[in-house]
């Protein structure tokens, strides 16, 4: 990385991160509103369609705010901002492949065997 400031380093990890995670959404929305709607999806489907368009939303409008803001720190802060949920939601995923479930989940008839 010679020749690359702090700076264009973290406006690259930025727009890679952020373009990954619209593709992302986009793609969710797409299977879901041509998929059918509620029906293949669930009670919750729609429930789950506004949330993600929600994110699809404020995701745009921090894409905006760091287009226009030059701050390393906000920089920073906006890089964490779109990096931490999803960073989150894959911790908690592989946690749940990775422990074993408690006594109270298999009673319930959770777990190995489902």
């Amino acid at each position: 990385m010679i020749g690359i400031s702090r700076g264009q380093w973290l406006a690259a990890a930025f727009w890679i991160v952020s373009s990954l995670e619209v593709a992302y959404l986009v793609g969710w929305l797409l299977k879901f509103f041509v998929g059918g709607g509620r029906g293949n999806h669930g009670q919750y489907g729609g429930l789950v369609a506004m949330f993600m368009l929600a994110v699809a939303v404020l995701l745009a409008g921090l894409m905006v705010a760091f287009a226009l803001a030059h701050g390393p720190v906000f920089r920073g802060i906006a890089l964490l901002l779109v990096v931490l949920p999803p960073a989150w939601l894959a911790f908690n995923s592989a946690k749940e492949q990775v422990t074993t479930p408690s006594i109270e989940s298999l009673a319930a008839g959770h777990g190995y065997f489902q």
